[in-house]
């Protein structure tokens, strides 16, 4: 009777590890989606900086008196961008499926911590991730989302094309 129950228990605590593993890789959705830039807006806050360099806890620092051979040099640490997206089905741009909207904090050497939304298909989907912007891919996590994508987890592969000035984009869902 001990082992008839001992194997009774392996079997079930096997099957309850085993599907949440099949469950998610039976859920998982790959979507592949393009889109063109349509906007780009930049906020320099070197006027942040200088300010910084009269009034701060940490002592005298160096930007004002760099400031002037910074000019063309940026996009510097606290510097943020906003881009706007018209999204695709085809890698044409032929056939529109919704927007999208990058709202980016850089960091250094063009570097930046962004989040991101994409509108399309009967929901949004929410990312965000730390990008590298002179890099020919990236990747954001997929932390969320509405409707079709409610609580939509997984990630997205973006890869820039500045032929189109655009990008090609690879969801992962879980």
């Amino acid at each position: 009777m001990r082992i008839v129950v001992q194997v009774a228990l392996g079997a079930l605590v096997a099957a309850v590890l085993a599907a949440p593993g099949t469950a998610a890789r039976a859920a998982q959705r790959s979507i592949v989606i393009y889109s063109q830039t349509t906007r780009e807006e930049f906020n320099n806050h070197s006027d942040d900086r200088v300010r910084g360099d009269l009034d701060n806890p940490f002592g005298k620092t160096q930007s004002a008196a760099t400031a002037a051979g910074q000019i063309g040099r940026g996009p510097f640490a606290g510097d943020r961008a906003v881009f706007t997206f018209n999204l695709y089905s085809d890698a044409g741009l032929g056939t529109s499926i919704g927007s999208a909207t990058f709202d980016c904090q850089y960091a250094f050497a063009t570097r930046g911590i962004c989040q991101a939304e994409w509108d399309f298909n009967g929901g949004i989907v929410l990312g965000m991730g730390f990008i590298d912007f002179n890099a020919k891919t990236f990747a954001l996590a997929v932390i969320g989302g509405s409707g079709k994508y409610r609580d939509a987890r997984g990630d997205v592969f973006i890869t820039p094309d500045q032929s189109k000035r655009g990008n090609k984009l690879a969801f992962t869902l879980l």
